[in-house]
């Protein structure tokens, strides 16, 4: 197959970034033709535009979500879990050997993941895994940026960003929130209020097991102040299975208003902007269908959910 590898050469951070070469090597074992082109080039979208049988990103979620959002709706994806969470890797059952993945890719099918449309102030989205308010946002907010993880190996990584969850959703004060979901309002105070496409959000929690990428449905989850302990029992478990067995509201359009927080939306984008947090009394977010989806190279759905693993909350 011809193969235009988009990559983000910062992607691997604590065990080596993966070089180029590594990848076209990689890609090249497989069986395939390869056209390389490293996301931090500005014009990297004009790659896409390239004949191709199937495009490969390789990196993390954002870059994954990057490569998702400008892909044309007749035309599949493969993915190189390069990141941290790899939280769309996963829950699409794409985990292991890069090799074995590239090796596949010429046999594999292709599962439909639903694309959302999220409408924040003046600005619009496209969401491949979802939106955030609370304790798994305020933590992302935190760990942005900090110098001292860089050095780190991914699992580290995940398990300081856990350490850190686990900190935070002790102590946190409830956000005051309003949802609509497919027009019907719930109020709340809520520790948070996860928006899932997928079933796992952070530093590679699952949430809710049976959330289904491509059900055409987002999964809503709602955390309240009496269910803290059970949060933190389950992240002092380490988080070995699903949170949750069900979603608390499950709808194809969510309207969330709040006044103070911030919104996690998609990977690590944080809506408004810190310095913004105080031009307004209420902030509003609307998430809707994208009116498009992406195909992606992936396990059948049923595989991938038995690897995120499911139980009972």
């Amino acid at each position: 197959m011809r193969v235009t590898l988009i990559h983000n050469p910062e992607s691997g951070h604590g065990r080596g970034a993966t070089k180029a070469d590594q990848l076209i090597a990689l890609v090249r074992g497989g069986g395939h033709e390869v056209h390389y082109q490293s996301t931090k080039d500005k014009d990297f979208p004009s790659a896409l535009r390239e004949p191709a049988d199937l495009i490969v990103a390789a990196g993390g979620d954002g870059t994954v979500t990057k490569v998702a959002q400008r892909l044309g709706d007749n035309r599949a994806m493969a993915v190189l879990p390069l990141g941290t969470a790899n939280n769309i890797a996963h829950s699409l059952g794409l985990h292991g050997d890069l090799d074995e993945m590239a090796a596949r890719w010429s046999t594999a099918s292709a599962r439909r993941v639903d694309l959302w449309s999220a409408a924040a102030g003046e600005r619009n989205f496209v969401v491949l895994e979802g939106c955030g308010l609370g304790i798994i946002c305020d933590t992302a907010a935190a760990l942005r940026g900090l110098g001292d993880t860089e050095a780190l190996s991914p699992n580290s990584k995940l398990a300081t960003a856990r350490n850190r969850l686990r900190a935070i959703a002790e102590n946190a004060q409830p956000v005051r929130a309003r949802i609509w979901c497919d027009g019907a309002p719930i109020d709340g105070d809520f520790l948070f209020v996860e928006v899932l496409n997928l079933p796992m959000v952070g530093p590679r929690l699952t949430l809710v097991a049976g959330a289904d990428f491509a059900d055409g449905l987002l999964d809503v989850l709602l955390l309240r102040s009496d269910e803290r302990l059970a949060f933190c029992n389950w992240l002092d478990a380490g988080a070995p299975t699903s949170f949750a067995a069900r979603p608390s509201l499950r709808c194809r359009r969510v309207e969330l208003e709040f006044e103070h927080g911030l919104v996690r939306i998609g990977d690590n984008t944080f809506w408004p902007g810190e310095d913004k947090l105080s031009a307004a009394p209420v902030h509003n977010i609307a998430l809707g269908p994208a009116g498009r989806g992406v195909d992606i190279l992936a396990p059948a759905l049923s595989q991938a959910r038995r690897r995120s693993g499911a139980s009972s909350r």
